[in-house]
């Protein structure tokens, strides 16, 4: 089945929609919250990736251990929902202007300031605090999102220049 325009926008914004959905919820958790999800995470990591090497520590060590596992994944999670926002956003930008500058400046700049946002509410959540260190994770995920998009995009651009110049 082939989609209109419309309806791929409509795609695009309810994914949009629905992954703005999913930060917020991740960002109005209480900071117990936000450890009910990370800890089992991270005891899950150090069990599959690290659980001979963690059993021979001392108990600081293993807290330690622990704390720098945790910091990690939840460093990653900022990290990774920014770059897929990006992604989504560039999407549908993509399909409404395809002018490059335009849409990178576009998806860049609202990712950023949606960042910032996220931030500031986190401030008002119990036992949360808003970090701009958090802001240049969330920007970094952007910035490599914006990247592999470039990327791409140039591999599909000289993809299609070889097949147009074997075809002619």
């Amino acid at each position: 089945m082939i989609l209109n325009k419309k309806r791929i926008v409509v795609l695009w914004v309810l994914s949009i929609v629905g992954w703005l959905g999913v930060i917020y919820a991740f960002s109005d958790q209480t900071a117990q919250g936000s450890a009910q999800i990370s800890n089992p995470l991270t005891e899950k990591v150090i069990d599959l990736f690290f659980k001979n090497e963690y059993r021979s520590l001392t108990s600081s060590q293993q807290k330690l251990f622990y704390y720098q596992v945790s910091f990690f994944i939840r460093k990653t999670g900022h990290f990774l929902e920014y770059a897929i926002l990006f992604l989504l956003i560039c999407s549908i930008l993509w399909v409404l202007i395809r002018k490059k500058w335009v849409v990178y400046l576009l998806s860049v700049g609202s990712c950023f300031l949606l960042a910032i946002l996220d931030e500031f509410h986190q401030h008002f959540v119990f036992g949360r605090v808003a970090s701009w260190k958090d802001v240049g994770i969330d920007g970094l995920g952007v910035i490599t999102a914006y990247l592999l998009w470039i990327t791409v995009a140039e591999i599909k651009k000289v993809r299609k220049m070889k097949y147009d110049h074997r075809h002619t």
